[in-house]
Formats: structure tokens, C-alpha cells, sequence
């Protein structure tokens, strides 16, 4: 998840990824955007770079601090309360697009770094009010990665039975085979590779060298 501050001239300015909950805390912090940026007053940095963690899970100067989060919901729970937002024709999590449709007949297309195990999106209305929705008659499971721990925890803490933060497996490396360890050969070892060369026939110079070795 790349975000990027600079500064210059007394402002600074915020290239992120789509969130839905950015734009208004970003104009609550004096933000307005600009040329594809949200642009601040540098005094607010501390606030702005405050947001990014909360929003993306880093503000650009170190590696985010994601994990991958698994939202399971039954055909029960589909018609209440529920961790995803639905606006028209976008569902987010955490202010983060994980699926859309586009009309009524398209059906919906999940966003990448989203898995969907069973059930998901997809869309309906009418062709005036089209909208995307849970897929009937089946229960839900979909995992959402990367999102910031942060919001990860937030989520947990409002819906415990649904939301759940999956654990990572370790990357595994292989480790490098240690290098041979070289013997010095013996007076014997080049003697029999001596005898070896001369009935192969050719190789003076090598049967030179070796020859010379033997004497020193």
C-alpha cells in the first residue's frame, strides 16, 4: 500500500490510494485536492501523517503494518447489520473498495487483494437505481488483504462474530547449502593424478607443474 508525503513551500501533499473515509477527514484537517493530491498546511503534518497510519497503516516512512482479514456472514445476517459498506454501486471495508458492479445486469467484480471463498456480490435494482448486494441463499466468506491493523482491530472489536484477523504464515527460505571444504591434496593424490595424466597422454605443461610440486 503506497502513500507518499512531500513538502515544499509550507504545504505538504499526500498521494494514497482510494478511501472512501480520507476526503473528509482530509478537509476537517484543512486538505483540499489538488493536480491528483491533497495538499495541507505543513503545521497539521503531525495530523495528516497520524491519519495515513490509522487509514493505510503507514504514512510513507516505514512499511505498513497490515494484516489480511477473513469476514464470514450468513444468509441470515445478509439483510442486517454487517462490516461492509454499500454505496450505489461500490462495497468497501474500512473505506476500502473490495467490490463493484456497474449496472443492474453486470454482476459484481471483486477488487484486487480480495478473496472471495463463497457466496460475495453481485448486482440488481432497477436499470434507474442499480445497486450491488450480498448474493442470496448462501452464506458469505471473503478475505480482505492487507488492511491496517488499525482498522483491522476496529473491525473485530465492533462485529466479533464476524470479522476475524487471519494469522500469516511465515516466509520460508531455503538456506544455502555451506560450501565444500577444500582438502589439500597429498603427495599420493598427485602422484596417482600424474600417472593418471601421462597415460591419458598430452598435458606437459599441467604434468610439469605437478612434477614440481612433488620435488619442492
Amino acid at each position: 500500500m503506497t502513500v507518499k508525503i512531500t513538502s515544499a513551500a509550507g504545504k505538504i501533499a499526500v498521494q494514497s490510494p482510494f478511501n472512501d473515509r480520507f476526503p473528509a477527514r482530509a478537509r476537517n484537517l484543512g486538505g483540499k485536492w489538488e493536480g491528483g493530491k491533497w495538499v495541507f498546511d505543513a503545521r497539521v503534518e503531525a495530523d495528516v501523517r497520524a491519519l495515513c497510519v490509522e487509514l493505510y497503516g503507514t504514512d510513507g516512512a516505514a512499511p505498513a503494518d497490515v494484516v489480511d482479514v477473513r469476514v464470514f456472514i450468513t444468509d441470515a445476517e445478509g439483510w442486517g447489520r454487517i462490516p461492509f459498506q454499500t454505496n450505489g454501486l461500490t462495497v468497501t471495508l474500512a473505506g476500502r473498495p473490495v467490490a463493484r458492479a456497474f449496472d443492474r445486469d453486470s454482476g459484481a467484480r471483486t477488487d484486487d487483494g480480495v478473496i472471495v471463498r463463497q457466496g460475495g456480490w453481485t448486482s440488481g435494482g432497477s436499470r434507474k437505481n442499480p445497486c450491488i448486494k450480498l448474493k442470496d441463499g448462501t452464506d458469505t466468506e471473503v478475505e480482505v488483504l492487507d488492511v491496517p491493523r488499525p482498522a483491522a482491530e476496529a473491525l473485530l472489536a465492533e462485529f466479533p462474530t464476524m470479522v476475524s484477523i487471519l494469522p500469516r504464515e511465515p516466509v520460508r527460505t531455503e538456506a544455502a547449502a555451506p560450501a565444500p571444504r577444500l582438502v589439500p591434496l597429498s603427495d599420493a593424490d598427485v602422484t596417482a593424478l600424474v600417472e593418471c595424466l601421462r597415460a591419458a597422454g598430452g598435458h606437459e605443461d599441467l604434468l610439469g607443474r605437478l612434477q614440481s610440486s612433488l620435488a619442492a
